[in-house]
């Protein structure tokens, strides 16, 4: 809620603008604990494989300094599921408000996850509760919506590079959807390439 009411701030509104761009790569663990990482179902998942490249607006308003609304795009690199016949193919848009402390940014915002999965069909066997069971894979392409909230810490570790740790909320609203991600990334920070006098430097 505090987000869309700093955007739509008249007063505030008037001078956003945007200071700087970022290029990010990073991996994300999806559904932390809800994924099984062996057949039988003894392990559930930790740590996933799953790279991204992602991109990043900075905007600031000359009345607040330590203040920015940060939006990102990510999109994941494309991959086959956990089973080799499935391919999926994910992006994310997000909307951050951060506030900054020293070399920190903390984030908070909202945004959309879309996964677009596509299989010739099939069966896995996966356990089931103690029992093997067979489950079939889809026999057409699909896209899932999800609404995440982010929650992330950002370090500046230079003028040009900085890391960021973000957990990534699934669908809060619905207590049987909920699900918990997290990402770690690394980024490059081009400065603020908006303004005219940054290319008359070069």
């Amino acid at each position: 809620m505090v987000i869309f009411v700093l955007i739509f701030n008249t007063d505030l509104h008037a001078k956003i603008k945007a200071e700087g761009l970022s290029l990010g790569l990073g991996n994300l663990t999806q559904f932390v604990q809800d994924i099984q990482t062996e057949n039988n179902g003894s392990e559930l998942n930790i740590w996933d494989t799953n790279l991204y490249l992602e991109v990043n607006l900075e905007l600031k308003s000359d009345k607040y300094k330590n203040w920015g609304l940060y939006p990102q795009f990510g999109l994941l690199f494309p991959q086959s599921g956990r089973h080799d016949k499935i391919n999926k193919l994910s992006l994310f848009t997000l909307l951050n408000l951060g506030y900054l402390w020293k070399d920190f940014t903390f984030r908070l915002g909202m945004g959309l996850f879309f996964t677009r999965i596509s299989s010739d069909g099939g069966t896995q066997e996966l356990n089931n509760g103690g029992e093997i069971s067979t489950f079939y894979l889809p026999e057409k392409t699909s896209t899932a919506r999800n609404l995440i909230t982010n929650l992330g810490l950002e370090h500046r570790l230079h003028r040009l590079w900085s890391t960021r740790f973000e957990f990534i909320g699934y669908n809060l609203e619905d207590s049987a959807d909920r699900a918990l991600s997290y990402t770690i990334s690394f980024h490059y920070h081009f400065g603020n390439i908006f303004d005219p006098n940054y290319w008359k430097r070069k």
